[in-house]
């Protein structure tokens, strides 16, 4: 059994944290799975990006061994969609998806709604002002009066728990922040904290109340310069870039976490992996600082904060041997084997 609460967590807030507790303590399930929807398709844009809803949800997470953030979706290129995130997990089925009784009622605008029932089962929460009765049930599922009925088959199934859900929204967490600066009482400490520091939805910024953002727990999942690392190589390993390398430079260096190395066979080629690694930074959220060399795509080398992309011409590569730089670096590769960077 597989327990899940998706949702944008614009931002995460006390409410989605207490469904989670309650939905683990229901379904007697070890975790619940706290799973970003990195790029929803049937919704308007979330105000914060993708980097900043996933520290969030990893600060809230921290410390609570059951609860583990998934970047699943951040790392599936291209809308995210329900459906496409049951199907790729449904060898850890029975899956139970935990949803609020607002987005039952919405349920019907999901992609491709009708194959759910075969797929997954649904643990609805009210929300303080609303009945369980009042909620036609979604194609193919059938109300069980047992939650432990859930687990006995792979999907179709739909209850309701006696615990409704804390009367708190996003949207009033957001208006609060922006109208009155303060939603403090509405979210876990770290992530009140963490939106001052950064001026999320119209917060000031204050000064030593969090930390940069480096370095957070990796609870269910990888921090998020590890998430863009990875999107990044598969972003050059798509356009077949040649001899691509993730060097960890963090211990080394303050500017930037991983320096990904790669190598194009031409300047059309070094044009087209650039141009791919700008679109899909661009997709994730990502902050591009800077681009230099496009005029001869010879070596480009795009400044992602986290990560910082070399993509060279062959011979350009050869010729200045970055990875000898760094010495005595062990330098993990997502290719075939890692790297040892000797003098």
């Amino acid at each position: 059994m597989k327990a899940i609460l998706g949702g944008t967590f614009d931002p995460v807030h006390l409410g989605h944290l207490h469904v989670a507790r309650i939905g683990r303590q229901v379904l007697d399930a070890p975790t619940v799975t706290l799973l970003l929807a990195a790029r929803p398709g049937h919704r308007a844009a979330p105000m914060a990006n993708i980097e900043h809803r996933w520290r969030m949800l990893c600060l809230a997470a921290d410390g609570d061994p059951g609860l583990e953030p998934s970047n699943l979706e951040i790392l599936r290129p291209g809308p995210s969609y329900t459906i496409d995130t049951l199907i790729e997990l449904a060898d850890a089925g029975p899956l139970i998806w935990l949803v609020g009784s607002d987005a039952l009622e919405a349920i019907g605008a999901w992609h491709r709604v009708d194959e759910l029932s075969s797929l997954c089962h649904l643990l609805v929460f009210a929300r303080p002002d609303s009945g369980q009765e009042k909620h036609p049930l979604p194609p193919g599922f059938e109300r069980f009066q047992d939650a432990a009925e859930l687990t006995t088959r792979p999907g179709g199934g739909i209850h309701f728990p006696c615990s409704a859900m804390l009367d708190i929204s996003a949207t009033e967490v957001r208006r609060q922040i922006a109208e009155e600066g303060d939603a403090c009482p509405l979210l876990p400490e770290r992530v009140w904290a963490y939106i001052n520091e950064h001026g999320l939805y119209g917060a000031h910024r204050r000064s030593g109340q969090a930390n940069d953002g480096r370095g957070l727990p990796r609870k269910g999942g990888d921090a998020i310069e590890t998430v863009l690392k990875d999107l990044v190589m598969t972003a050059v390993e798509d356009r077949k870039a040649v001899d691509p390398v993730a060097l960890d430079v963090s211990t080394l260096t303050d500017v930037t976490d991983y320096m990904v190395i790669v190598s194009g066979t031409s300047s059309r080629h070094v044009k087209a992996i650039v141009d791919n690694v700008l679109e899909t930074a661009k997709a994730s959220g990502a902050d591009v600082l800077s681009c230099e060399g496009r005029d001869g795509n010879d070596w480009v080398l795009v400044d992602l904060a986290d990560v910082v992309v070399h993509v060279m011409r062959t011979e350009t590569r050869e010729f200045y041997d970055l990875e000898r730089l760094w010495e005595t670096l062990d330098a993990p590769t997502l290719g075939s084997a890692s790297v040892k960077i000797s003098g």
